[in-house]
């Protein structure tokens, strides 16, 4: 389903759930999505912890991420810096 997609914008609230399920893909070996855009979705903590295990997958193609007005607390913004600087990610920061 995502294979071909390279960058993802949402801006149409998509909560915690609606990112979770963004993440899930990322760990797709066929996911090539390299721009993610999440800002003013309402993800709050749970869906930003998502965002922070997906990024140490293996299969996680990310360097642009955008996770701001999203009512994310400063330990779960902490937790997603942490898991960018895992050896696997390749988020550019």
């Amino acid at each position: 389903m995502w294979g071909g997609l390279l960058v993802f914008d949402a801006k149409n609230g998509i909560g915690a759930t609606g990112a979770e399920a963004v993440v899930a893909a990322l760990g797709d070996a066929n996911c090539k999505l390299h721009t993610l855009d999440l800002r003013n979705n309402h993800i709050e903590a749970a869906g930003a912890e998502a965002v922070a295990a997906a990024l140490g997958d293996a299969n996680c193609k990310l360097h642009t991420l955008d996770l701001s007005d999203n009512g994310i607390e400063a330990a779960v913004a902490e937790a997603v810096a942490v898991a960018s600087k895992v050896a696997n990610c390749k988020l550019r920061i």
